[in-house]
């Protein structure tokens, strides 16, 4: 037999949950624009497709999509951990 209700133990979990500080992301393409490395967010998206944004030697910014048929299209996710915010490198052409 549980020492303590069930009902208290899933209270304790929720409590321990909500005391946790939330994740923090930053948006890429709106970071590389405040950077002054993109005028647009279009071209921010080439920058970042173009394998440019790297945080220690790894491309940031992109995932892939795997079709039906077996090709892969990469695209831009733009959601990136902001504890990366201070070790982006953007590389030049």
């Amino acid at each position: 037999m549980a020492k303590r209700p069930i009902e208290q133990k899933k209270l304790r979990r929720l409590r321990k949950l909500l005391r946790a500080p939330l994740p923090a992301y930053i948006d890429l393409v709106h970071w590389l624009k405040l950077h002054g490395y993109a005028q647009t967010s279009g071209e921010a998206e080439r920058i970042i497709l173009a394998g440019r944004v790297k945080v220690d030697s790894h491309t940031l910014g992109i995932a892939h999509h795997y079709l039906v048929d077996g090709h892969e299209v990469p695209y831009v996710a733009a959601r990136v951990r902001a504890d990366l915010r201070e070790r982006i490198i953007v590389t030049p052409a």
